[in-house]
């Protein structure tokens, strides 16, 4: 199937700026002793994050790893009330990403809220959702 327009989102740097590291750098030598033992890692434990663990752990002959750099969204009021989901931004549940400088918008910096907190970006969408093209899928 041919698109009418290219995915902009091909060179991400084009809109972010790289964020600095929060912790120590780490190798493959010093996690894989760690990593030992699963079939699967999984990294980010959003909407795609947790879906896919849970399948993949149907089978009780593989082992699988969810890695999340955020903490649970159970007990936390904001993540349950569509309104109150500004609340969430900036604070430890979000990574406070900025994008860089647009030069559409008098080159103004605009706020990219990221999740980082099980269920991910999800948890902080005040449970909007959006309609993507099928061919977004498609691709």
């Amino acid at each position: 199937m041919h698109r009418r327009h290219q995915n902009p989102l091909h060179d991400p740097l084009h809109y972010a700026t790289l964020q600095l590291p929060t912790g120590p750098s780490v190798t493959y030598a010093s996690a894989s002793p760690l990593l030992c033992g699963y079939d699967y890692v999984i990294v980010g434990a959003g909407a795609a994050g947790c879906v896919l663990p849970s399948k993949l752990s149907e089978d009780p002959n593989v082992s699988v790893l969810l890695l999340e750099a955020g903490g649970c969204n159970t007990n936390i009021f904001e993540t349950k009330v569509p309104l109150m989901f500004p609340k969430l931004f900036h604070p430890e549940h979000d990574w406070d990403y900025y994008t860089i400088e647009q030069p559409n918008l008098s080159s103004r910096k605009l706020y990219w809220p990221r999740g980082r907190i099980l269920g991910g970006s999800t948890s902080l969408n005040a449970m909007m959702y959006h309609h993507c093209s099928k061919s977004d899928f498609d691709e």
